[in-house]
């Protein structure tokens, strides 16, 4: 595998590849500026609309989504319709038998009530205009995907990508959500529990949706992280469940939400028709034996779907193999709930915008999901070849679609037509060169400017000369290699037959990201290797 510096350049400190590749200055991300509510458009018009639609006494009903952000979402709405005195439902849609967004069968038989769709609904169309005209139903929008076309006629729209205003523009459902029940409380009246709770699940879904951590999404996560590293803040049972199970308090990180957490409360809706629905419920619950019982079986779905994951990604990498951007992936029998969860490897292997594609359930259609690397945009992608399409949705860097079997050929030879003259292949990119002398003093740095993740990424460092001291092979096939280096360890995933490969070498050059290790009390820094190989001199 072949290592290059991403873009040509490598740096010689961790502060300067994350400087360069936030684009943000030093202050802005320690010291982020908070985005006003008065300029989120479509703020005030919604919390007009539901504290109206609570005077006349109507029930509401809160559609979301079966993803980490649409459960996040409408957990949060929940949360403020029970302390405003609100009696509502909610509906998490079924993933496969009802697919994504709100639809006609959910609300046909809702009437004078208040709809509120979350990180859903801007291209809802008739179906919400119908339901507002002709059912004198209120409805509200809060959303963050593109609209188009079919913007549906409602009494408020919280969307900035909608108004294009000028404003924060990267806020995900969960963090739209946030902002509008911060706006209708007041923290000195609402209770530590509620705030906290508000402000953990918009740190969930921010991170889980891959919202860049700048401005106010850097501040939700920031202060959530604060709050749940706290082992005397109060909050829900299920939440400190759910968190306890990810690590201790004063261990979690923006990594832990987005490796840990957010795959856990992913899985049951990506394996079960209704497992979002079961999500939510965790999310809300108040008693602690039940939150216990909730993450638990959580825990076994999402090792399920680690293994069906692993089982069908080789097949993915050597279908890429030789593909110009994007590549196109199709893998029959890959469960349409994991076609996400592919396609965000390969991005990490290929560094291409990815389109995965599979059957669907019953066999009639063929699903698909797109992730999209900086500087490409997934729904546009998808805008291009709208004409082969049966439904499609999303944003710049995620987009989902469902097409005829019929159409798969030309779909796939209308995205073979935009490729790039130049092969994928999988080089490791990285972006600064390390000593093993500095790799503490770089662990120090990176602390500084947590929370790390998607605009501000952890730099991939490559670290020269390293000498290993003690070697373990660990995991139930003993197929992870542990090299315990002076001040730090390396720590290989899956990588134990290529450091044999190599003939077990005591002097090795190193390619991975540095992270810290909480284990009974004591932290270690490590190295998350993507390769290694024998150094030469």
């Amino acid at each position: 595998m072949i290592w290059e510096k991403r873009g040509g350049v490598a740096y010689s400190t961790v502060t300067e590849a994350i400087l360069t590749a936030s684009g943000l200055s030093e202050e802005e991300l320690l010291h982020p500026a908070p985005n006003s509510h008065v300029t989120l458009d479509g703020l005030q018009q919604a919390a007009e609309v539901i504290l109206r639609a609570r005077n006349e006494g109507r029930s509401a009903v809160i559609i979301g989504d079966y993803d980490v952000d649409g459960i996040t979402s409408t957990a949060i709405l929940s949360m403020l319709f029970s302390f405003l005195r609100i009696r509502h439902t909610t509906i998490i849609p079924k993933r496969f038998t009802e697919g994504y967004g709100v639809s006609m069968a959910h609300i046909e038989d809702v009437s004078d009530a208040l709809i509120v769709t979350v990180d859903n609904g801007i291209s809802a169309g008739s179906i919400l205009t119908d339901a507002r005209k002709e059912r004198g139903n209120y409805v509200v929008v809060v959303d963050h995907h593109l609209p188009d076309a079919s913007v549906p006629e409602v009494d408020a729209i919280i969307d900035p990508h909608y108004y294009n205003s000028g404003g924060f523009m990267h806020y995900c459902g969960a963090g739209l959500a946030y902002q509008l029940a911060m706006y209708m409380i007041s923290e000195d009246v609402a209770p530590e529990t509620l705030c906290n709770d508000l402000l953990i699940l918009a740190a969930v879904g921010t991170v889980a949706d891959s919202m860049p951590l700048i401005g106010d999404n850097r501040l939700i996560v920031s202060k959530a992280l604060a709050v749940a590293n706290n082992r005397f803040a109060t909050m829900s049972a299920g939440l400190r469940c759910l968190l306890d199970a990810c690590g201790d308090p004063g261990t979690l990180r923006a990594n832990t939400l987005s490796y840990k957490l957010s795959p856990m409360l992913n899985a049951p809706g990506r394996l079960y028709d209704s497992g979002g629905s079961s999500v939510l419920k965790a999310l809300l619950c108040k008693d602690q034996e039940l939150g216990n019982s909730y993450v638990t079986k959580m825990v076994a779905i999402n090792q399920d779907r680690k293994r069906m994951v692993e089982a069908y990604l080789s097949l993915a990498c050597d279908s890429a193999q030789g593909q110009s951007s994007p590549i196109v992936v199709y893998l029959p029998g890959l469960l349409e709930g994991l076609l996400g969860v592919v396609a965000g490897r390969l991005i990490g292997t290929f560094n291409s915008t990815v389109v995965v594609l599979s059957d669907s359930r019953d066999g009639k259609a063929i699903k698909g999901s797109v992730r999209a690397v900086p500087g490409d945009n997934a729904k546009e992608l998808l805008d291009s070849v709208r004409n082969l399409l049966t439904v499609y949705g999303g944003h710049s860097g995620a987009a989902g679609m469902t097409l005829e079997r019929a159409n798969l050929d030309a779909f796939t030879d209308a995205l073979k037509e935009m490729r790039s003259s130049h092969s994928v292949c999988s080089n490791l990119l990285y972006d600064v060169e390390l000593s093993q002398e500095t790799v503490f003093r770089s662990m120090r740095a990176l602390n500084r400017f947590e929370p790390l993740g998607h605009g501000v990424p952890n730099p991939v460092c490559v670290i020269r000369n390293v000498e290993v001291q003690d070697v373990a092979y660990m995991g139930q096939d003993k197929n992870t290699v542990k090299l315990v280096c002076d001040g730090f360890s390396i720590l290989g995933f899956g990588k134990a037959e290529l450091y044999r490969k190599h003939n077990e070498p005591r002097t090795l050059d190193v390619i991975g990201t540095l992270s810290e290790n909480h284990f009974r009390g004591r932290t270690t820094i490590q190295v998350v290797a993507e390769d290694f190989h024998p150094c030469i001199f």
